[in-house]
């Protein structure tokens, strides 16, 4: 569960920075993306392990509260958020095992913050990160420094073109960081049929 939690705080970087790229008159365009596709590779640094852990797979976004975020490799799982609904699934000998996702866990309150970017409310989301200009991007610096806080500042790097992120970095004050580089992005471009079904 902390895994899909974290997963979405990228996301919610990602979407976060359709809101911050450009200046506060721009907000208003990137509120028009209806959609997104796009691949992704996770890597997971960790100071234990020698090599980094690496997934990769693809994501579909539909505004306003439609999102599939699904590894191929080297398992196959993913979530999907249908408004009020959220499903995880995983691959089990050939069959796709399917649960809800209860009521009151991390994930279910990283999706409403989700929400939050999607819609962008920038007077909450000022609330929870500070927002900084970085090079080529933004730093977010959450406010709540709390010693359950994992997080220590994520960063979020633009694609040379608009409303497009390149790559997302979580720093954890383990010192530990996953670097989420996205490609062959689309926006608003058209979704398979079936993106958010399972």
């Amino acid at each position: 569960m902390r895994k899909m939690f974290c997963l979405f705080i990228c996301l919610i970087a990602c979407s976060s920075a359709f809101a911050q790229n450009g200046a506060q008159k721009d907000l208003a365009v990137f509120a028009l993306v209806k959609t997104v596709e796009s691949g992704f590779s996770v890597s997971k640094h960790m100071e234990i392990a020698e090599k980094p852990l690496v997934s990769k797979g693809f994501f579909y976004f539909k505004s306003p509260d439609k999102l599939r975020w699904e590894y191929e490799t080297p398992y196959s799982y993913g979530f999907l958020v249908d408004g009020e609904k959220m499903l995880s699934w995983q691959e089990k000998d050939g069959k796709k095992e399917i649960r809800n996702i209860p009521s009151g866990s991390g994930a279910r309150e990283a999706a409403s913050l989700l929400k939050v970017f999607i819609s962008m409310d920038m007077e909450t989301i000022s609330k929870i990160y500070e927002v900084e200009t970085a090079e080529g991007g933004l730093a977010l610096i959450p406010k709540n420094n709390s010693g359950k806080q994992a997080v220590r500042e994520i960063k979020i790097l633009f694609a040379g073109h608009i409303a497009a992120v390149k790559k997302v970095i979580v720093y954890e004050k383990s010192g530990d960081f996953t670097e989420i580089t996205f490609t062959d992005t689309k926006i608003d471009g058209t979704l398979p049929q079936n993106a958010f079904t399972i």
